[in-house]
C-alpha cells in the first residue's frame, strides 16, 4: 500500500473533515481528503516513539491541534513556556544541537488512551534553531521543523485539525 492510499484509509477512519497533518519517517504530510496538498521535511524525538510522562519521546497515534501561538511573530522568535522571549539564532549549518522552540507553535492533544497525555506533556510542532539538522531524530519529543516551513503550516491548519504521527 502506498503512502497515500494509507493516509487516506486513515483520514477516512478517523472522520476528518478538510485538512490533516500526518508525520511519517521524518516527513510531514499534509492531506485534504485524499490528496496530499504539502509536503516539509521534519524531526522527532532523539529517544524514540513513547507515552511516559518525562519520557522526552515523540507519541504516536491520533491528535488534534489544540491551539496555534505565535501568529505574526517573525521567524526565529524564542518561546518559553509559550511566551515570547526574543530572538534566536538559527543554524542552518552544523552547530551544537539547541533545545529551543522557535516561530511557531501547534500545540497537539492525544485523541488516543495511549497518548491522552500530550497536551500536559507539552509536545508541538515547532520551528528550530537547528534547521541543518531537519531529518535527523533531533528533539526531546516535539516535531521540529524548519522555520519558514511552520509558517506556512500554520497558515493553513486551524485549531482541531488532526494530526496522525506514525510510530516506529
Amino acid at each position: 500500500m502506498g503512502l497515500e492510499e494509507e493516509f487516506s484509509k486513515i483520514y477516512l477512519a478517523s472522520q476528518a473533515d478538510g485538512l490533516m497533518l500526518f508525520v511519517k519517517n521524518s516527513n510531514l504530510y499534509v492531506f485534504d481528503g485524499k490528496m496530499n496538498i504539502h509536503f516539509f521535511p521534519c524531526s522527532t524525538s532523539k529517544n524514540g516513539f513513547g507515552f511516559e510522562l518525562n519520557s522526552q519521546k515523540t507519541p504516536s497515534g491520533l491528535f488534534r491541534i489544540a491551539q496555534k501561538i505565535g501568529d505574526k511573530q517573525p521567524l526565529g522568535m524564542e518561546f518559553i513556556e509559550r511566551k515570547i522571549a526574543g530572538l534566536a539564532h538559527i543554524n542552518r549549518t552544523k552547530a551544537p544541537l539547541e533545545s529551543k522552540v522557535l516561530t511557531r507553535i501547534l500545540w497537539l492533544s492525544g485523541l488516543d488512551k495511549e497518548n491522552s497525555n500530550t497536551l500536559n506533556r507539552f509536545i508541538y510542532i515547532h520551528g528550530t534553531a537547528n534547521e541543518w539538522a531537519i531529518g535527523t531524530p533531533i528533539t526531546n519529543g516535539c516535531i521540529v521543523m524548519r522555520n519558514n516551513h511552520i509558517v506556512q503550516l500554520v497558515d493553513i491548519v486551524v485549531e482541531g485539525t488532526l494530526v496522525y504521527i506514525f510510530g516506529e
